[in-house]
């Protein structure tokens, strides 16, 4: 969860690169039959799509994620070559999400490819072992390509998942009758009909199933109510395409792209309009106050978010964004209720409760911070932010031992982590423990990440570390550059930090007294 959050996409900033993937060139769609608003929208979408793939530094999930809208929008339209492209671009993406190679196969399906269809099927079954439509598809494929066995594995195993899948009955009525087995197909077919009396078309193979039967009167009865009607299996994704071609889920689409590629007023307008569209929406509100947020207009996302807290208060969503754009206002109390809130409506996100320990530990609440940052931590044991506010809690309880531990532990498992590499150096130069304390390995730690950084604070950590070794002159010259360093990039409250601590730099002897901590 980043710190503003669209309703049901969380955008990762720490996503892997999406540039070593070989992508699949855009296919741009013929939209000259198209009616012009459709055109229009399409023709949006696809360039605000190419922006995206502009963006330096796109993550692959995100870039997956907004190749996947696309793709989603031209199936909505029958654009099969440009929605097949799109699908396959998010599958390399993400290849561990099954709806796209689903939607691609369904495509592949469609167009008589079949047996790209069945290797798209086979993929989504393995990655989504449940995907019970998936299943009755790839029945039905292997049965046009005549393979009857591997046609009824798989209707059979969907009718494990859900023995009520009319669909998965109706096809294997289609096999028994090719089978010439007119008793078990007649078995099928009318418990298909008996779930979906509509499905008119199976008259007709039941018919001649009877036929086969020799029960003449019942053949030429349903051979008299064939009808065009056939079953499907319920399926949520394809239903859902429909969804797109009207209403709030059209802006919905569009304001979510335009958010990904950082147009983020384009992203406030499709969601108002989504808003417009459905007046009741909590979705829509929740994406045109992340939008506003992101543009800068603050106050409009805060009474935003507060007005869908009015009509959902265990939306966990707005609960975080709230509390976020709070600590942005300087409001620290009314942010600390908000994500003490939304942690307890999610109490496995991490992100939320490192938020919630930042904001304890600037109100000085440093029980409630340390509780917050273990958590945090003890859901992601990769979060640096999470154990450097505990250590900084347990400092300022006057836990120090504490402190120390839990920063080795830090630096043990991620040793390449410059802050907590920083955090480190700063303690082992200045902890109040004073057995605590090594200046030589302090210097070390300190200047292997200034080598990395060059900031004036990770100077400072070097500066910290020669004055513990007893090299004063080396501590004062380079804790004066970090000064003048933030002096000169204008950072004041750094500069004003960095001057005090140059201050006792200059007093001889030069070892600071205890400190420590991030």
């Amino acid at each position: 969860m980043t710190a503003m959050v669209l309703a049901g996409l969380v955008a990762s900033t720490s996503e892997v690169s999406a540039v070593d993937v070989e992508l699949l060139p855009l296919v741009s769609p013929d939209l000259e039959h198209l009616e012009g608003a459709v055109a229009d929208q399409l023709r949006e979408t696809q360039e605000l799509l190419q922006s995206i793939l502009d963006r330096p530094g796109t993550g692959r999930q995100e870039l997956a994620e907004s190749f996947g809208a696309a793709g989603r929008l031209y199936h909505a339209y029958d654009l099969s070559d440009p929605a097949a492209t799109c699908y396959a671009n998010a599958g390399r993406l993400a290849p561990g999400d099954f709806q796209w190679a689903y939607l691609k196969a369904i495509l592949d399906q469609k167009a008589g490819r079949l047996e790209d269809a069945v290797t798209g099927f086979l993929r989504t079954v393995e990655l989504e072992p449940g995907a019970l439509p998936a299943m009755v598809h790839l029945g039905d494929t292997y049965l046009s390509l005549r393979d009857l066995e591997q046609a009824r594995h798989w209707l059979e195993r969907a009718l494990e998942l859900d023995p009520s899948t009319a669909a998965a009955k109706a096809s294997l009525g289609q096999i028994a009758l090719s089978e010439k087995q007119y008793r078990r197909a007649v078995d099928h077919l009318e418990a298909a009909l008996n779930l979906v009396p509509a499905a008119t078309r199976l008259h007709h193979p039941l018919g001649l199933a009877y036929r086969g039967l020799g029960d003449m009167d019942k053949a030429r009865h349903h051979l008299g109510l064939r009808g065009a009607v056939g079953v499907r299996v319920p399926d949520p994704l394809i239903e859902g395409l429909a969804e797109l071609k009207v209403g709030e889920r059209v802006f919905l689409l569009r304001g979510r792209v335009a958010f990904r590629a950082g147009h983020y007023e384009a992203a406030v307008e499709a969601f108002r309009s989504a808003l417009d569209a459905a007046p009741e929406s909590i979705r829509a509100r929740v994406n045109l106050a992340s939008a506003l947020a992101q543009a800068g207009r603050r106050d409009e996302a805060i009474l935003i978010f507060e007005q869908v807290l009015e009509l959902d208060p265990e939306n966990a969503a707005a609960r975080f964004n709230l509390g976020v754009l709070r600590v942005q206002i300087g409001d620290y109390p009314r942010a600390a209720e908000a994500l003490r809130v939304a942690v307890e409506l999610r109490p496995d996100d991490a992100v939320a409760y490192l938020e919630l320990a930042r904001v304890q530990a600037r109100l000085g609440r440093w029980n409630e911070a340390l509780g917050a940052a273990v958590r945090a931590s003890e859901l992601d044991p990769a979060s640096e932010g999470s154990r450097l506010v505990a250590v900084q809690a347990l400092m300022s309880l006057n836990r120090h031992v504490e402190a120390h531990q839990r920063l080795e532990e830090a630096y043990t498992l991620m040793p390449e982590a410059g802050n907590i590499v920083a955090a480190l150096s700063r303690l082992l130069a200045s902890s109040p423990e004073l057995s605590h304390r090594d200046g030589a390995r302090a210097l070390d730690l300190a200047l292997r990440v200034f080598g990395v950084t060059k900031s004036p604070r990770h100077a400072e950590a070097v500066a910290m570390a020669y004055a513990e070794t007893g090299r004063c002159d080396d501590a004062v010259r380079w804790q004066r550059q970090a000064f003048e360093a933030a002096q000169k990039g204008q950072v004041d409250e750094l500069a004003q930090s960095l001057r005090e601590t140059l201050t006792l730099l200059e007093k001889r002897p030069c070892r600071l007294p205890g400190r420590g901590g991030p």
